[in-house]
């Protein structure tokens, strides 16, 4: 399951399911970004996407094995939280963070494989 925090109009998320056929969850907290990418996972038949309609640093996130953050509108305020939630996923879950590396937040909680 690919997880993607900030799906925006969905269009990664349902990118990744056409071609990779993998189960994607988009997490969005802007309603209309929400209401489109559901539209157009409907429209396209896309069955194993699913869009969430939530702020990232207040709701749970789901279970997945592959996470996607495209954090650079992110503060330092709202990271910190974030990786307190990151840091709960097992062992082995892949966070592929674009902009700045989750060390700099806990350098003990995460292991950078490739930069």
């Amino acid at each position: 399951t690919f997880l993607e925090l900030g799906s925006g109009r969905g269009r990664g998320a349902l990118f990744l399911h056409h071609f990779f056929k993998c189960q994607v969850i988009g997490f969005e907290r802007i309603p209309q970004f929400v209401k489109l990418s559901r539209h157009l996972a409907h429209k396209y038949h896309q069955g194993r996407v699913s869009f969430i309609c939530s702020d990232m640093l207040k709701g749970e996130l789901p279970e997945a094995t592959v996470i996607y953050l495209y954090g650079t509108a992110l503060t330092d305020l709202e990271i910190a939280p974030l990786v307190q939630k990151l840091k709960k996923y097992p062992k082995g879950t892949k966070i592929i963070s674009i902009s700045y590396p989750l060390t700099d937040y806990d350098e003990n909680a995460f292991h950078i494989e490739n930069r």
